[in-house]
């Protein structure tokens, strides 16, 4: 018969160091104190308890006391965050749970955990999937719960997904600590506990079908074609690029040829930039990619996202406005851009990748010269307008609002944007680019 500990070895060899300590979070409930319990008896990890008093109840004071002392009669280290709900603001569960995980993170930071093991178990698994349904989820999400991820920069383990929740109370029923009795998992006014004490009976009493089982096994299928895509998508998102002006994706050499997999590669690029969009603007953006659509943008609450030939543009943040300045000697600031100025040579040709990544230079012949933004009629080096030199060497056009141009007179004689001019002389100019504005005063230096 497969059992608990046998779940718990697959579980170590597959997720986690042996070599290192591991905390478990333990509430004091069945789950917790189960999975605790299994790794006493396995002795496979080096293992630390952490205990969050979340003070919503009179008694848990004493529960967190009495917990301690059982932990610690195991000669098992217990760290205690206690919380005082009359100084919390905001979401009540939503600050409480970002108060255990950064309670978690400065442990493993402090002691070296590798990361900290809760007792979500099968259960928690269906419900999850089950809201997640509701709601219309992503497929990214559609899997559930992970049995590791990182969340709040602590990685979390999850050993007992696979475990039915009567197993976990067979497991401890001879153990002699009385597990804590949480009200606050049976209140209705949380949707968890509606979803555990009626939503999910009430399916399987009206479906006529273990629901609970399909939903796992819709799960762990979810999670299969996840990762999958996953490897998949690998290749592509190599062609995200971080740099000082903020990301993008490069996908005009090669892009999924399914829209399955350019959703997934998208949401994906989003989810590790922190950065979510509306089912619509997915499909929008989605839409831009897969057509190579030039200059279009998509707003959100707090970014403005750039779509340009096969190209997603997310900038830190909003251009700030490059006023016309006479360069000299030393260093001046346009826009988010720190100028110097020394003698010496350039003999690198720059483009707008350059500029992403936030430092360009070039050397012009002595003169006189001003940097700052360009009018699209301006002209470039008496020819062209620098719009259409620009257009002709398909430079995204939102850049121009971001990078500066050198003009001497009334025409540009550099532009950084495309890499295909090549003035040589022995006056360098530098342009580092920066979004912090008090980090560079603004100087004059002779």
């Amino acid at each position: 018969m497969y059992t608990l500990l046998d779940e718990i070895d697959q579980f170590v060899e597959k997720y986690l160091d042996i070599t290192l300590p591991v905390l478990i979070g333990v509430s004091g409930g069945i789950d917790s104190l189960a999975l605790f319990e299994a790794f006493l008896v396995r002795k496979k990890l080096n293992i630390a308890v952490a205990h969050v008093d979340h003070g919503w109840r009179e008694e848990s004071a004493k529960e967190a006391e009495a917990l301690k002392d059982y932990v610690e009669s195991k000669n098992i280290k217990f760290h205690l965050l206690t919380l005082d709900p009359t100084k919390l603001t905001g979401n009540l569960e939503d600050v409480c749970r970002d108060c255990r995980y950064t309670f978690f993170k400065d442990l493993c930071e402090e002691y070296g955990y590798q990361g900290v093991m809760t007792g979500h178990h099968a259960q928690d698994q269906v419900e999850t999937v089950l809201k997640r349904i509701l709601e219309g989820a992503n497929l990214k999400h559609l899997g559930g719960i992970r049995p590791d991820r990182t969340v709040k920069g602590v990685t979390v383990f999850r050993p007992l997904l696979n475990v039915d929740k009567k197993q976990l109370e067979h497991s401890i029923q001879n153990i002699s600590f009385s597990p804590i009795q949480d009200s606050t998992n049976a209140d209705p006014a949380f949707l968890r506990a509606r979803m555990r004490t009626t939503i999910v009976p009430n399916l399987e009493g009206q479906f006529g079908k273990n629901v609970s089982s399909n939903l796992l096994h819709f799960a762990k299928n979810m999670q299969d074609i996840n990762e999958y895509l996953d490897l998949q998508m690998e290749k592509y998102l190599s062609d995200d690029v971080t740099g000082a002006m903020g990301y993008y994706l490069d996908l005009q050499k090669q892009q999924p040829v399914h829209r399955l997999e350019l959703h997934h590669l998208i949401k994906t690029f989003l989810t590790t930039h922190k950065l979510n969009l509306s089912r619509q603007q997915l499909d929008t953006l989605i839409d831009l990619l897969s057509n190579a659509s030039a200059n279009k943008t998509i707003i959100t609450s707090d970014k403005t996202l750039f779509i340009d030939r096969g190209i997603l543009f997310i900038p830190h943040e909003q251009p700030k406005k490059l006023n016309k300045i006479t360069l000299q000697h030393g260093s001046q600031r346009c826009g988010n851009w720190r100028v110097t100025v020394t003698e010496g040579a350039c003999h690198e040709d720059y483009s707008w990748k350059d500029c992403w990544l936030g430092s360009v230079a070039v050397s012009l012949p002595e003169g006189e010269y001003a940097i700052g933004f360009a009018k699209p009629n301006t002209t470039y080096k008496g020819k062209l307008s620098i719009s259409k030199w620009r257009s002709n060497h398909k430079v995204p056009a939102f850049l121009k609002e971001y990078v500066p141009v050198i003009l001497q007179g009334d025409s540009v004689v550099h532009e950084f944007l495309t890499g295909a001019s090549k003035p040589r002389g022995e006056l360098l100019v530098t342009l580092d680019y920066t979004v912090d504005r008090d980090c560079y005063p603004m100087l004059n230096l002779k």
